[in-house]
């Protein structure tokens, strides 16, 4: 009697349909197992924990404490009681304009595990309700929901879902702005792209594109909404409070304990791995040199006027977020989901190889499987001791979005 083995004869989409399911299982278990060990605050949540102490603080003592780093120790701390050492204990601070201090004002009224519960459903739900509207609306008709849904299943998303992050926020804000821009609505556009500022790292390279393709319209309506959130910021803080908030950001550029550089997806993650295998010029150097490449090639993108084109712009704009990443100086794996709104319009018109949005959603789970295979025989002894998670994730998601800056440069250099 013959067996039937299993999986055989199947299709392509029946395997894409097996591999989504294994992602989803596997995400499922991996957050089960962080909550067993860790539990809730300490890997999990994490993010979360941030925000909702600076709307905490700016409830009880105001906003000139928001960015009182001894302060947010005292109220982290009882959270992460079962994980705190001799060393000395290092709070994860929200270096945020305190105009976007304001929502979490409301949150932190909840309970911390319920409010982390409400914000990852509301975060969940509101990022496949706009994704779907956002496609909708600028392509009328059928949607290929495959493409988009494998988007959602992405790494980058889960981990977006898994610390409590705020990328949902700059996923809209880049949405609105293709949808304004690729109508000719440019003041409106500029204006969403202020919101941009809730991570000020992601305007690094769309600035001088915008002065490079004379946009002068968008460029005008964000100069009008970045002065207001920062006039606004400032009522709420006062001098001192945005003095802090610069400290802040100069504390996360020299390194905090909880920004673990090491474990980027850019440039800079480059340069600490090789540093201690070669030496700090060795290091540093072949870091600077891959960031003037990736940013040539981002600048080559935008030196003919794309305005005219729907589908050059949103290429350009694809190759030029996946740049951000590889190049601004704090970027985590889970920052990545801002190349969402480009990367799912060109997706859905077959504008982009398929294989492309393939891989990013399904080699960083791959990659974070054999990572999690080599750590468990680290701990049975058959490896020496390495933490292999953050360093393959860090290479993926660099080469994933390096691969799409050059998939974009060759298109539109072909395309021109």
């Amino acid at each position: 009697m013959s067996r039937k083995i299993p999986f055989q004869n199947l299709n392509s989409q029946s395997w894409l349909n097996l591999a989504s399911f294994a992602v989803i299982i596997y995400y499922l278990l991996q957050f089960g197992l962080a909550l067993y060990a860790n539990n809730l605050f300490n890997t999990i949540g994490s993010d979360y924990l941030s925000f909702w102490s600076v709307g905490h603080i700016a409830n009880n003592q105001g906003y000139d404490y928001v960015y009182d780093l001894p302060l947010l120790s005292k109220v982290q701390k009882p959270f992460h009681e079962d994980i705190v050492t001799d060393r000395v204990y290092a709070p994860i601070p929200a270096p945020l304009f305190a105009i976007f201090i304001v929502p979490f004002q409301l949150i932190s009224l909840l309970d911390p595990v319920i409010g982390f519960s409400l914000w990852t459903i509301l975060n969940l739900v509101g990022l496949i309700v706009y994704l779907h509207f956002f496609i909708k609306d600028l392509l009328p008709g059928p949607l290929q929901s495959r493409l988009l849904a494998i988007s959602l299943i992405s790494l980058p998303v889960f981990h977006t879902l898994f610390w409590g992050q705020i990328n949902v926020w700059l996923v809209i804000c880049i949405g609105e702005f293709m949808r304004a821009a690729l109508r000719g609505k440019d003041f409106q556009s500029g204006l969403w792209l202020a919101g941009l500022l809730i991570k000020p790292q992601t305007l690094i390279l769309l600035i001088p594109a915008l002065l490079f393709q004379r946009s002068w319209k968008k460029l005008a309506g964000f100069t009008i909404a970045a002065t207001g959130i920062i006039i606004a910021s400032f009522a709420l803080t006062g001098l001192q409070g945005m003095r802090s908030l610069v400290g802040l950001w100069l504390n996360y550029a020299s390194g905090i304990p909880t920004n673990a550089p090491e474990n980027m997806v850019n440039w800079r993650m480059v340069a600490l791995r090789l540093s201690p295998f070669t030496n700090p010029a060795i290091g540093w150097g072949a870091a600077i040199a891959g960031l003037l490449v990736t940013l040539m090639a981002c600048l080559l993108l935008w030196l003919k006027p794309w305005s005219q084109s729907n589908f050059k712009f949103s290429i350009a704009l694809l190759g030029t977020l996946a740049a951000t990443t590889a190049i601004t100086w704090h970027s985590h794996l889970h920052m990545m989901t801002i190349i969402l709104p480009p990367l799912v319009y060109l997706a859905v018109q077959n504008r982009i190889p398929h294989k492309l949005v393939y891989y990013w959603t399904f080699m960083p789970p791959l990659i974070l499987f054999i990572a999690f295979i080599l750590g468990a025989l680290v701990k049975l002894g058959y490896l020496p001791d390495f933490e292999y998670e953050g360093l393959f994730l860090g290479v993926c998601g660099l080469a994933l979005h390096l691969s799409f800056l050059a998939w974009s440069e060759r298109t539109l250099r072909r395309a021109s």
